[in-house]
C-alpha cells in the first residue's frame, strides 16, 4: 500500500484537504479508545472484574501510549510521515476488531496495550504534518481544528457505542469501528501526501535529533509535566464519569455515554477552535513570541570628566603599534575610500595630533543635526555627511571615518551616558562616541555632545557599530520598546 499516491487536489487547498482526511482518523483514534469506557458495566459484569482491574485497563492504556508517543515522534521525524499514520490507523483499527474475541481480563488488557501502541503512532506525527502544510500564520487555527476530532471522537464514540452495545452486544462496537478505520486507511493511502518539503532528519540527510535534546529543555519539559497534569485529571472524569452515571442513576449505556462523556467533550469541541483562533491573532502581533530582557546595575565611577589632553600628538603610521593598525582600515559604516580627498580637503591644513582630531570633531558636530526619525540600521558615515542629519552613531561614524581618513587610528565605542552635570535633554538612549589613538594611548571624543562629560560607562569597542551592535537577531522581529537610564547614586560619606 502506497501512502503516497494522490488523487488530484489543487496545491493551495489540499492542506485544508489534509485537515479533513486527518479530522476523521483522530475521531477515529478518540472512538476506538472510548469504546471500552462506554461499556466498562457489561464488561465488569462478565468476566467479573474489581474496580481496580477496570481502572487497570485505563492505565495501561495511557501508559503504553505515553510511551509509544516519544518512540513514534522520533520515527515520525526519520520516515515518511504518512506512513506512519497509515501504518498507525491500521495496527490500531486491527487491535481494536480483535478486542472482540476478548474472553478474559488478561487478553483484554493485552489487546487494550496493542490500541494504544497503534494509536500513540499517530498524533505527534499528524500535528508535525499539519505543520508542514500550514503557513505559520494558519497553523493554530488548523490545529485546533483537528483537534476538535479528540473531543468529537471521545464523546459520539462514546454515544455510539452505548446504543450499538445496547442493540447488539458488546462485541459489536469494537468490530464496526475496527472496520470504519481499515475502511477509511484504504481511502488514505490514496489521498495521503507529504508536504512538498525537505522536511524530516533522512531527507534532509542529517542524524535525526534525539528526544534527549527536547528534555534538556526546561520549557518543554514544564509543558510535558503541565500536559500530563491536565490530561490525567481528564481523563480520570471521563474515564469514570459513564460507569458512575449507570451504576448510580441507572441509566441505559447510550444515555450513561450523554450525560458521562457526550457534555463533557462537548465543552473541549467548542473551545479549542477559539483558542486556535486566539493564538493565531497573537501571533501575527508577536510572530516569534514576546521576549523581554532587563539588567539593572551601579557602576563605581572616579566622577572626573573626559580626559583632555591638547599636546597628544599623532604618532606615523610606520610607527604605530600592530593592534592599532586595523583602526586605519575602513569598515562597514565608515567608508574612507568614498571620504578620504573630501577630509584631506577639510582638514589637511590643520596641526596634527590632538588639534586635528578637535577639528574633525567640532566639524561633524556642526555638520550634522541630530534628529531620532532619521535613524536607520544601514546608514553609513558618507550617508550622515550627504544627509547631515542622524544620531549618536552617526556623528561617531562620520568622525572616525574622518580620523582615519587623516592616518589617526579611532575606533567606536558604545556605552552608557547620563545626564550628569549637563541639563537633562529627551528621553535617555545609549550613547556612541569614539576613542582616537595619539600620544601612544587612546582618548575619548564626543562629536555629538562635544564637551567633556562626567560618567561615561563603556559597554564595548570596535571598528564600527556593526562589531558592538547591542543586539544581534536571527530571523524575523520587532522592537516594541526599550528604556535606559544612567542616574547618580547618592551615598553617605564614609
Amino acid at each position: 500500500m502506497n501512502a503516497t499516491t494522490t488523487a488530484a487536489a489543487p496545491p493551495d487547498r489540499y492542506p485544508w484537504v489534509l485537515i479533513g482526511l486527518l479530522w476523521v482518523v483522530a475521531f477515529l483514534n478518540a472512538a476506538d479508545r472510548n469504546i471500552l469506557i462506554a461499556v466498562l458495566p457489561i464488561l465488569k459484569t462478565e468476566f467479573g472484574l474489581s474496580n481496580s482491574q477496570l481502572a487497570l485497563l485505563g492505565s495501561v492504556f495511557f501508559w503504553v501510549y505515553a510511551v509509544g508517543a516519544f518512540v513514534a515522534g522520533r520515527i515520525g521525524d526519520s520516515v515518511r510521515r504518512t506512513r506512519v499514520i497509515l501504518y498507525g490507523l491500521i495496527f490500531w483499527s486491527v487491535a481494536t476488531g480483535a478486542s472482540a474475541l476478548a474472553s478474559g481480563f488478561a487478553l483484554l488488557l493485552a489487546l487494550r496495550g496493542l490500541v494504544a501502541v497503534g494509536e500513540s503512532a499517530y498524533y505527534p506525527t499528524a500535528t508535525a504534518l499539519i505543520g508542514d502544510w500550514h503557513r505559520p500564520e494558519m497553523r493554530s487555527r488548523a490545529l485546533s481544528i483537528h483537534q476538535t476530532a479528540v473531543f468529537a471522537g471521545a464523546g459520539l464514540g462514546a454515544v455510539a457505542t452505548g446504543y450499538i452495545a445496547e442493540r447488539l452486544s458488546w462485541h459489536a462496537p469494537f468490530l464496526i469501528f475496527g472496520a470504519i478505520g481499515l475502511i477509511h486507511a484504504v481511502f488514505l493511502s490514496r489521498m495521503l501526501k507529504d508536504a512538498p518539503i525537505r522536511h524530516t532528519a533522512v531527507e534532509a540527510d542529517k542524524p535525526a535529533e534525539p528526544i534527549g535534546i527536547v528534555l534538556r529543555i526546561p520549557p518543554a519539559v514544564l509543558l510535558c509535566l503541565i500536559f500530563a497534569l491536565a490530561t490525567g485529571a481528564s481523563t480520570g472524569v471521563t474515564f469514570w464519569a459513564p460507569f458512575y452515571v449507570n451504576k448510580e442513576l441507572g441509566m441505559n449505556l447510550a444515555n450513561s455515554a450523554w450525560v458521562g462523556a457526550a457534555t463533557i467533550n462537548t465543552a473541549g469541541f467548542l473551545s479549542v477552535p477559539l483558542g486556535g483562533l486566539l493564538a493565531d491573532t497573537l501571533a501575527k502581533r508577536t510572530p516569534i513570541g514576546r521576549f523581554v530582557m532587563s539588567a539593572d546595575f551601579i557602576i563605581r565611577d572616579s566622577g572626573l570628566v573626559d580626559e583632555h589632553a591638547p599636546d597628544a600628538i599623532q604618532i606615523a603610521a610606520h610607527n604605530l603599534p600592530d593592534e592599532a593598525l586595523v583602526y586605519l582600515l575602513g569598515s562597514r559604516y565608515c567608508e574612507t575610500d568614498r571620504l578620504t580627498d573630501l577630509a584631506w580637503s577639510l582638514f589637511g591644513k590643520t596641526p596634527l595630533g590632538w588639534p586635528r582630531v578637535q577639528a574633525i570633531v567640532d566639524y561633524v558636530h556642526n555638520h550634522i543635526r541630530f534628529d531620532y526619525e532619521q535613524a536607520r540600521p544601514t546608514k553609513g558615515a558618507y550617508e550622515a555627511y550627504v544627509e547631515k542629519q542622524g544620531v549618536c552613531r552617526d556623528y561617531a561614524h562620520l568622525a572616525i571615518a574622518f580620523c582615519r581618513c587623516m592616518n589617526i587610528p579611532a575606533r567606536y565605542c558604545t556605552g552608557y551616558l547620563g545626564d550628569i552635570g549637563v541639563p537633562v535633554v529627551g528621553v535617555m538612549d545609549f550613547s556612541a562616541w569614539f576613542e582616537a589613538f595619539l600620544g601612544g594611548r587612546w582618548y575619548a571624543f564626543d562629536a555629538r555632545n562635544n564637551q567633556p562629560r562626567i560618567g561615561r560607562v563603556l559597554i564595548a569597542r570596535g571598528r564600527d557599530a556593526s562589531d558592538v551592535a547591542l543586539s544581534n537577531t536571527f530571523g524575523p522581529n520587532t522592537l516594541e520598546s526599550f528604556r535606559v537610564w544612567a542616574d547618580v547614586v547618592e551615598t553617605e560619606a564614609a
